[in-house]
């Protein structure tokens, strides 16, 4: 399902940004961020990049961006793909559960963050 879906996608647009989004436990023994961003060095605009850490800075998120080699995209697609950039983002557990409870509003609250950082991009 997945597949057709990215395919579909690529015909209509011929280029994507690809987003590996999940999320991280919390360790309160480290000092972990609310945003983990992985990102391909030299693959992901300037521009993209300040407007993600600005939806951060303004809704007091902490963010640590780390630069990784390459983001494999081939378990989720495994034909040709013309990616403008790729991306990890990873969701620090606390900022929307306490132990095994989800809270609905605060998942609601990042994925409308999450949307923000790539809108109109």
């Amino acid at each position: 399902m997945i597949y057709s879906f990215i395919s579909d996608k690529l015909r209509l647009y011929a280029n994507a940004i690809v987003l590996d989004c999940h999320s991280f436990n919390d360790s309160t023994k480290l000092n972990q961020p609310d945003i983990w961003l992985g990102i391909e060095k030299d693959n992901v605009p300037e521009h993209l990049l300040e407007r993600i850490k600005d939806v951060c800075t303004l809704n007091n998120l902490t963010l640590s961006i780390k630069y990784v080699p390459e983001i494999s995209i081939s378990d989720y697609y495994s034909g040709n793909i013309n990616s403008e950039c790729r991306l990890q983002i990873a969701v620090n557990q606390k900022l929307y559960m306490k132990g095994t409870v989800i809270y609905e509003t605060k998942v609601h609250r990042l994925n409308m963050l999450i949307s923000e950082m790539f809108r109109d991009i």
